[in-house]
């Protein structure tokens, strides 16, 4: 096993060396970015049967020359520290302050937030509590824009579009309410509580919670190496961890080891092992940990990412392995999920499929929205402006399916091996769920929701607009006199900027509800100016080219309208 451990780290060193210079480290970095891409510095900590090796490479401040030390430079670990807010409510468990299976509105000040359905710590913490997403108030670009977590919870509260424990639906909002109702009951600020209780006992020195830290935190980069500002997250609990290589080292030999510090083996134990899950054939979630199953051996992972920041930990207990990597750059997932599974292989070997019976359902083929998604507000955009959120199924039982052109193999009952892992396709009802081995799940929607239509036809109808404006203007000038026409053209023009600059400052702000309104706005007098001067084109124009430009401008205003109800900016 210490031969599969150097072996991998001499891997990583390949792929991003500590640089004697800056022009060595360019030329290694852009050598090897094709098999996992650019990072302007990186740590790393592995666990192997007692053990222990740590490390970082390349720059945590380019500028000044500072390489990743393992002991001194923490990073940003992002959704790794929901794995201590599952710590903290275990605690407050033993200690009797909290039970898991008790409506949580026991806890919460009383008339501060609205639930349509009953919820639990237990739904909190396997992400199965029903609640859309919701990215406003969850971070700001400035310390001088922070509220304290209470105030950022009952302002963002997202809706429940599921029953609890229906379907699996990664909240970053739920595992940050966890935190406060442990902050209520332990009348401590959650970051003290966890520095106290839990970094503190296990000698994580350099590790916390606080978004305004002190510590030499890295600098974040871009994949091209240039230095970004990293958001600072507002709703701490669910995503603010900044950690070494070496604290994270500590907290490997935790979760691996027998000795009940900080938690009892039996708490720990739920942890680590299946609390929730949709369908037999995966394992589910411990609680915040996602839990997989690799040729009858267990494994234990969970991801981080912030901004700029990609992080992985992954515990294989049976073996007693673990391995933590963070990277300073977003590099993409599918690299990450890389060295992911050559660390499991190494340990484990490769995956061997179980023989089962091999089923295909009909009406599969459709539209699947993530359910990690917006469905009742204006943050509906995010759908549309990630058309990575929508996965397209296509085929049938005679010829197969195909999802996103990839083909799919059937390995089981409705059990698929695809290009984002092994899915199974679920039907409840009237709704039909994709189901992956982690939170993020899909739900099949209308092929109304198909982003690629509506990209369609939101540029048909933003050219038509900028090309009639520029026509009526042609025609005022040429005739010298200011035409109904050109004034409702340049309306129109005007509130199509209007809405872009809006949706433009939204998303550099992170907060699309603060500007919900406007965006509204913008879009409702766009279309009123669109119908009223397609109309006149249409109706009131002699020439029969203008009449049959009237007539598509009104038809791409119907579907624009369309495009702003369905993302309910209407």
């Amino acid at each position: 096993m210490r031969k599969i451990i150097v072996f991998l780290i001499c891997l990583f060193t390949l792929l991003l060396c500590q640089p004697v210079s800056a022009a060595n480290y360019d030329t290694v970095t852009d050598g090897l970015s094709s098999y996992l891409g650019q990072s302007t510095g990186m740590i790393y900590a592995f666990v192997d049967r007692g053990d222990t090796y740590y490390g970082g490479m390349g720059y945590a401040d380019k500028s000044k020359h500072t390489l990743a030390d393992p002991i001194r430079t923490p990073f940003r670990i992002g959704s790794i520290s929901k794995t201590f807010v599952a710590i903290a409510v275990l605690q407050a468990v033993e200690s009797k302050k909290l039970d898991l299976h008790q409506d949580i509105q026991t806890y919460l000040p009383f008339g501060q937030f609205d639930f349509a359905f009953p919820i639990t710590l237990h739904h909190l913490l396997t992400h199965s509590a029903g609640f859309e997403d919701l990215i406003s108030g969850m971070v700001v670009n400035s310390k001088n824009e922070m509220m304290s977590l209470f105030e950022c919870l009952s302002i963002y509260q997202p809706h429940q579009v599921f029953e609890p424990g229906k379907v699996s639906s990664y909240s970053n909002y739920g595992i940050a309410l966890a935190a406060y109702i442990v902050e209520v009951v332990t009348q401590m600020p959650f970051d003290e509580y966890a520095k106290k209780n839990i970094f503190e006992p296990l000698g994580m020195t350099m590790t916390t919670f606080d978004p305004l830290t002190d510590l030499p935190v890295s600098k974040a980069y871009d994949l091209k190496g240039n230095e970004v500002l990293e958001p600072i997250i507002q709703m701490y609990p669910e995503g603010s961890v900044v950690s070494t290589a070496k604290d994270m080292l500590t907290y490997m030999e935790w979760c691996l080891d027998d000795k009940e510090s900080i938690l009892t083996n039996e708490s720990k134990n739920l942890l680590f092992s299946s609390q929730y899950a949709l369908t037999p054939e995966f394992e589910g979630f411990g609680y915040a940990w996602n839990i997989h199953r690799h040729n009858q051996h267990r494994t234990v992972e969970k991801r981080g990412e912030t901004a700029f920041f990609n992080s992985q930990l992954i515990l294989i207990p049976e073996a007693d392995c673990a391995m933590f990597v963070s990277f300073n750059s977003p590099l993409p997932w599918s690299n990450i999920k890389r060295l992911n599974d050559t660390f499991v292989q190494s340990v484990l070997g490769h995956k061997k499929n179980e023989p089962s019976v091999k089923v295909t359902s009909d009406h599969l083929e459709g539209t699947y929205r993530a359910l990690r998604s917006n469905f009742t507000s204006i943050e509906k955009l995010y759908s549309f402006l990630m058309p990575e959120r929508t996965l397209h199924v296509k085929g049938d039982v005679r010829q197969g399916y195909l999802l996103n052109g990839s083909p799919l193999s059937v390995i089981g009952e409705d059990l698929y091996d695809s290009p984002l892992g092994t899915i199974k396709f679920l039907k409840d009802h009237d709704d039909v769920f994709l189901v992956t081995d982690s939170a993020l799940n899909y739900v099949k929607v209308s092929p109304l929701e198909n982003p690629q239509w509506q990209w369609f036809a939101v540029a048909i109808f933003t050219i038509l607009a900028t090309v009639n404006f520029v026509k009526q203007g042609k025609q005022a000038l040429h005739v010298r006199k200011f035409t109904p026409a050109f004034g409702l053209s340049s309306l129109l023009e005007l509130s199509l900027i209007g809405l872009i600059c809006t949706l433009l400052y939204a998303l550099a702000t992170y907060n699309l509800t603060v500007v919900g309104p406007y965006l509204t706005f913008f879009t409702a007098a766009a279309v009123a100016f669109a119908l009223i001067g397609y109309g006149y084109q249409s109706w009131m124009r002699r020439r029969r080219f203008d009449r049959i430009y009237g007539y598509v401008g009104l038809l791409s205003t119907l579907s624009f309208s369309l495009w702003a109800i369905l993302n309910n900016l209407l």
